[in-house]
Formats: C-alpha cells, sequence, structure tokens
C-alpha cells in the first residue's frame, strides 16, 4: 500500500490490518492440525483397549452392573472343544463371569486359569441381555455360535439391589491372558475401575483445543 508524504514521495507502508487475518488463519490451522492429532491418539487408545475382551463392572443406584465389551482373538485359545449350554452369572473366587444363558455356544479349550476378582460364591444375575460369554469353571471358554475372531460383542448384566461387599467382589483389575504359542489375547475384568484416564485426558485437551480455537477465530 502507497502513502504520499508532505515532500510528494512516495513511501510503501507495511499493511498490518491484512496480514493479521493471514497470521490467525495459519494460527487456527495449526491449533485445528494439533486436535485433529489429539484426537486420533485418543481414539487410537480406545481402539486398543477394545482389541481384547474388557467387563466393567460397578456398582451403581444401589444395584450391581457389568457390561462386557470389545473383541477376541480365537486363535488365541487352544481349539474347539464343544457346542454346549451357558449360564448368566458370577463366581469370584473362581474368576468366572457369563452373561445371557443359550443353549447353543461354541466352548473353546484355554491355556491357564481365570484370574479371580474376589472370595464371593456362585451367583445369578437378575438380568441379563446381549451376546452370549461364559468363563467356565473347567477352565473354558463360551462365545456366541458361529462367532468369528473380530467381531464385535456387548452384553451386559445387573443383579439388584446389591453391592460389591455382598457379591464378594473385590475392587481391582483382574487381567487374564489367553495363550497358544506366540499368539496372546487378553479378558480383564474391572471391579470399580473408571475408564481409561490417558484417553479421556487427550480428549479433554483436544476439547480445551477446539474452544481456543473459536474465541480467536
Amino acid at each position: 500500500m502507497e502513502k504520499k508524504t508532505k515532500g510528494g514521495n512516495v513511501a510503501l507502508l507495511s499493511d498490518v490490518s491484512y496480514n493479521r487475518p493471514a497470521t490467525n488463519q495459519v494460527r487456527s490451522k495449526r491449533i485445528m492440525r494439533i486436535r485433529n492429532l489429539l484426537v486420533a491418539a485418543a481414539l487410537a487408545l480406545v481402539q486398543q483397549a477394545n482389541a481384547a475382551v474388557i467387563i466393567d463392572v460397578i456398582e451403581i443406584g444401589g444395584n450391581v452392573e457389568a457390561t462386557l465389551s470389545g473383541s477376541l482373538d480365537l486363535n488365541a485359545t487352544l481349539g474347539f472343544h464343544s457346542q454346549n449350554n451357558s449360564y448368566d452369572g458370577y463366581l469370584a473366587s473362581g474368576g468366572n463371569i457369563a452373561f445371557t444363558a443359550a443353549s447353543n455356544i461354541d466352548v473353546y479349550n484355554m491355556d491357564g486359569d481365570w484370574t479371580p476378582f474376589g472370595t464371593g460364591g456362585f451367583g445369578s444375575w437378575d438380568s441379563s441381555s446381549g451376546d452370549a460369554w461364559a468363563m467356565f469353571a473347567d477352565p473354558r471358554l463360551g462365545v456366541p455360535a458361529g462367532y468369528v475372531s473380530g467381531d464385535s460383542l456387548s452384553s451386559f448384566a445387573t443383579k439388584f439391589n446389591s453391592s460389591f461387599a455382598a457379591l464378594g467382589f473385590t475392587p481391582g483389575s483382574y487381567v487374564t491372558t489367553l495363550t497358544n504359542g506366540n499368539i496372546t489375547d487378553t479378558v480383564t475384568v474391572n471391579i470399580g475401575k473408571i475408564p481409561a484416564p490417558g484417553a479421556l485426558a487427550l480428549l479433554g485437551i483436544a476439547g480445551i483445543a477446539g474452544r481456543r480455537r473459536r474465541r480467536k477465530a
């Protein structure tokens, strides 16, 4: 931009007002890029957690609720055993939990025992729904009939008017590793444990970055 001085000379002026929008645009793009990277990292953590089977058990509203999610690699078992009936219940001292009783689940052999998550004896859920799943005391593993490795699993169960103490559940995280040669997978039972803080923290930072971008835009 040009401006004439008193002597008639022409001076070049840096038009800061035109540079600022460009600078703000670059800054906004950088913040957006950082936000996208953080969200991608958080989703990666969640997906990694869901690559195995996770059973979260919580006390809420005077009840005990259990939620199963994730997927399983059947190659980590020792192979198909039979089709059998399943149950819907729990045995903390044996590390056993089952959802949605069915008469035709696929049962697989496994190496090792389930990891106990308390001292309580056998009990049945008052309500259970979703995919059939059974951690037998043999020990063996039961999955829905025709289950294919990597398919998503989802189940839910409730014990009304109860508590961890009443069921003999001990708060903590209990992992059982399925092993077949160099192939492994895990089944984790979380008693009273909140979701992974790493993923929540990354999502929180991403949200802050997004709000900062909107304020500066």
